[in-house]
């Protein structure tokens, strides 16, 4: 065991997610470096370990088949999307336990009206985009995790999107699927 991996708690219950998500995927370089954070804080705090993802619409119950065929038609609306992250920020939430928030863009907010009208949701709450880091419960975060330089540093990218996918969501997250191989959208390289 490294001297910074913590063991997974004992006892430690795992949310469980229902339904399809439709996720937007980083691309190149900056989607490997947050795989890598993703896993090494996963190491060090004992928590799940997930692909790099934006949530643009969670747990859609409905069919499967209705959110991939969603997922492909966004897909051209994302074509060339750039998102920037904010600074980390540590929260109480679950699904937001460390998390990059995304700053405010018009293009994301027309690509998640259009992901509400394409699978007839009107969600409760507002839309708060993010990449999270960590899923976790407040006693499973480290407090220093916020303030590690690799985290601080992922503040301030500007990601560009590279695919749209349909995500099973449902269990934990280490049994998470994409399906269509999450092959349904690319867009240009800059």
């Amino acid at each position: 065991m490294t001297p910074n991996r913590v063991p997974p708690r004992s006892g430690t219950a795992r949310r469980h997610a229902t339904g399809t998500s439709i996720w937007l995927l980083p691309a190149g370089a900056e989607a490997d470096r947050l795989r890598r954070t993703i896993a090494d804080l996963a190491d060090r705090l004992g928590t799940a370990r997930f692909e790099p993802h934006v949530t643009l619409m969670p747990g859609f119950e409905g069919p499967e088949s209705v959110a991939a065929e969603a997922a492909r038609e966004l897909a051209s609306s994302a074509a060339g999307l750039r998102v920037d992250l904010g600074a980390p920020v540590v929260a109480t939430d679950y699904w937001r336990a460390f998390v990059l928030p995304l700053r405010p863009s018009a293009a994301l907010s027309r690509l998640r009206l259009r992901a509400e009208r394409l699978l007839g949701l009107r969600p409760e709450g507002p839309f708060r985009p993010h990449l999270s880091l960590v899923y976790a419960e407040p006693w499973e975060m480290d407090p220093d995790v916020a303030r590690s330089p690799s985290a601080a540093r992922l503040g301030g990218l500007t990601l560009r999107i590279e695919a749209v996918a349909a995500v099973r969501t449902r269990g934990p997250a280490e049994g998470w699927v994409r399906l269509d191989d999450g092959a349904v959208a690319t867009t240009p390289a800059p």
